[in-house]
């Protein structure tokens, strides 16, 4: 029995390439009753038009199966014909599976329509895929479908869906239930109101809205994921909302040196020392239009910034004793959208020759940290500043877990870690050492055990020779990287 397809061609072509398989095929199933028995495809239908030709004008319908004549002759036109009956035709006809129980024995489907079985076909089907012995897929009743009682009645989650009272999904309504809702209100309150419950709110223009709301604004220039990212880089909403995130020379217009003009005529305009895409850049990280234009790539600090009332370059306000923070870290800040007040005046990390003036004196943070006065390491010291502290205070408050005074034991001897770095015994880096100790080990594992070597210099042994990985990748054999 050759069965069709699902469409009228299909199935003629799914029946012409099992015939083709069950001759020429000796992994087939069906190749010992035909291929291996010599039984033969006529040459004309080794081309499915030929065969499809033949079909459609002897009879062929849908749902037919093909059917030879005589039982020892080829698959040929004047051999086939089409019948209606599986059992008669040739290939295919695979009778369906008996299933036992109750010392009977009967196909699914009977078993289906048995007055012992206590759930549908499809539920049965499902059963004996997942493991279950057919008597108890039989007999195992279905679990009962829960109820819920509002208003006096008591229906399943399904039937209350097609009630006129429910106006939520039933995805929601059970969301709902598991976070403690009564069943009346589960059905009755209006989605938008929960929504509105957890839904944050944006201010910006003095309206506040959703910012799904703010994002379908006329005024919002920008997706949302570009509007997410600039809040979370500390713009005003304002800002992020306006500001476009791409520009086209045709269609965005800037106004500089009191001209008004699409960026391909400011493309054209002599005092341009930028490329357009460096000058859309800084003028959305706040960058006056003019200097936008006109500042040469490496010379950001001839850019003037306003802050506290003046506006100066950006080099004098680095030189400025308000500024707190270096020139890489205050231009860094300046890109991530923060004001320049803010910009300069949080604290940052200090350069490695900032001085410092205490006890009357002024020297850099190297040599405080080397002054007999300073009871902490140059790290530490460098941190309290930063969280601004007095000098003076951080350098002479003590540090109770200081490393550089703090006394370890091991191999019967109490050292500082600093002596213990230096003993013959240890054979790893300060660093190293530090980080044994804070993950748990013993003072004598960290000093003693070896470090790991290097990737490069590890040994391998190939084409009974061991050598490292570096002399391996400089062997003619190896063809690949590191």
């Amino acid at each position: 029995m050759l069965p069709t397809g699902r469409t009228r061609t299909a199935r003629l072509y799914t029946l012409w390439s099992e015939m083709q398989e069950c001759c020429r095929n000796p992994h087939h199933p069906l190749y010992e009753r035909y291929g291996g028995r010599g039984i033969g495809i006529t040459p004309d239908w080794l081309a499915y038009a030929a065969f499809r030709q033949w079909a459609l004008a002897n009879g062929y319908t849908q749902g037919a199966y093909l059917l030879r004549l005589d039982q020892d002759d080829d698959f040929t036109p004047e051999n086939c014909a089409w019948t209606a009956l599986p059992d008669d035709a040739e290939l295919g006809a695979h009778p369906p599976r008996q299933l036992a129980a109750f010392d009977e024995e009967k196909t699914a489907e009977a078993w289906g329509r048995d007055h012992r079985c206590q759930v549908s076909i499809s539920t049965l089907r499902k059963r004996l895929a997942l493991g279950w012995t057919l008597e108890e897929a039989l007999t195992t009743p279905p679990r009962p479908t829960p109820t819920y009682t509002a208003f006096g009645e008591t229906k399943t989650a399904t039937a209350w869906m097609r009630d006129p009272r429910c106006v939520v999904t039933l995805s929601a309504f059970r969301g709902r239930l598991a976070q403690g809702w009564t069943v009346a209100d589960a059905l009755t309150a209006p989605a938008a109101e929960q929504q509105a419950r957890k839904t944050r709110r944006y201010t910006a223009f003095g309206e506040s809205h959703s910012l799904t709301a703010w994002l379908r604004d006329p005024r919002c220039v920008a997706s949302r994921a570009a509007v997410k990212g600039r809040l979370a880089r500390g713009w005003t909403l304002e800002r992020a909302l306006t500001t476009p995130t791409a520009f086209k020379r045709d269609i965005y217009y800037l106004t500089a040196f009191g001209v008004h003009q699409p960026l391909r005529a400011w493309a054209r305009d002599p005092r341009r020392r930028v490329s357009l895409r460096s000058v859309m850049a800084r003028v959305q990280q706040g960058w006056l239009p003019e200097e936008a234009l006109t500042i040469p790539a490496g010379k950001d600090d001839q850019r003037t910034l306003k802050a506290w009332g003046e506006r100066r370059t950006l080099a004098a306000w680095l030189s400025d004793s308000r500024c707190q923070a270096g020139p890489r870290l205050v231009r860094q800040r300046l890109r991530q959208g923060w004001s320049v007040e803010h910009a300069l005046s949080a604290p940052g990390t200090l350069e490695r020759r900032s001085v410092a003036a205490a006890f009357g004196e002024t020297q850099s943070l190297a040599e405080w940290a080397q002054d007999a006065r300073c009871q902490v390491s140059n790290r530490i010291l460098r941190q309290r500043l930063r969280l601004g502290w007095t000098v003076e205070r951080a350098l002479t408050t003590p540090q109770s877990t200081s490393t550089k005074r703090r006394l370890l034991t091991a191999f019967g001897e109490t050292r500082s870690l600093a002596a213990w770095v230096s003993d013959p015994r240890c054979c790893v880096a300060h660093a190293t050492v530090l980080e044994r100790l804070e993950r748990g080990w013993s003072l004598e594992a960290a000093l003693t055990t070896p470090p790991l070597p290097y990737p490069h210099s590890r040994e391998i042994t190939a084409f009974s020779i061991t050598q490292p990985i570096s002399a391996w990748l400089r062997d003619p054999r190896c063809a690949v990287g590191r």
